[in-house]
């Protein structure tokens, strides 16, 4: 099975996001298939395109949601904000090495 992450991960996705949601739930729809986490994974898609996130933002997002978290911080507001039932806070970035 292909890793959709990596698929669809900034700067690398060379398929549109619309095809790549098509595309994985069609296989997600198809009779007799079982797999893991295949009900978040079609909501994960749906929300990668519809809000026009990263995908592993959405994928966060909707575990999140699943385990009842409210609040996430962030280096990734901009896109963390897009989500009504998630609010975010933004993590300060290290000043980096032998800094103080």
């Amino acid at each position: 099975m292909v890793n959709i992450s990596k698929v669809a991960s900034k700067g690398q996705a060379t398929i549109p996001k619309g095809e790549i949601r098509h595309k994985v739930l069609t296989i997600l729809g198809t009779p007799g298939l079982e797999g893991e986490n295949g009900e978040p994974l079609a909501e994960v898609v749906i929300l990668y395109v519809e809000k026009n996130v990263d995908f592993i933002d959405a994928y966060n997002a909707c575990w999140a949601k699943s385990e009842g978290i409210r609040f996430a911080y962030t280096f990734d507001t901009k896109h963390f904000r897009r989500f009504d039932w998630l609010k975010s806070g933004a993590l300060k970035r290290p000043l980096g090495k032998g800094k103080i």
